[in-house]
């Protein structure tokens, strides 16, 4: 897998990182640390892999 990864909106270079990630369902929340490829500032969203998403969904169900 490479090391950077650009935005293919803004051109961004996003590295991979774990980063704490919150979602709020019904009046819930829930805080873990989320996989995937993050800008370094604010100018994109991160963008996640099918394995990523794996752990957003892990997460949301113990919610």
């Amino acid at each position: 897998m490479a090391d950077v990864r650009y935005d293919i909106e803004t051109g961004a270079e996003l590295k991979r990182d774990i980063r704490p990630f919150t979602i709020n369902f019904h009046g819930h929340s829930r805080t873990f640390d989320m996989p995937g490829w993050y800008p370094p500032g604010n100018e994109c969203d991160a963008t996640f892999t099918q394995d990523d998403l794996k752990v957003y969904n892990k997460s949301i169900k113990r919610l």
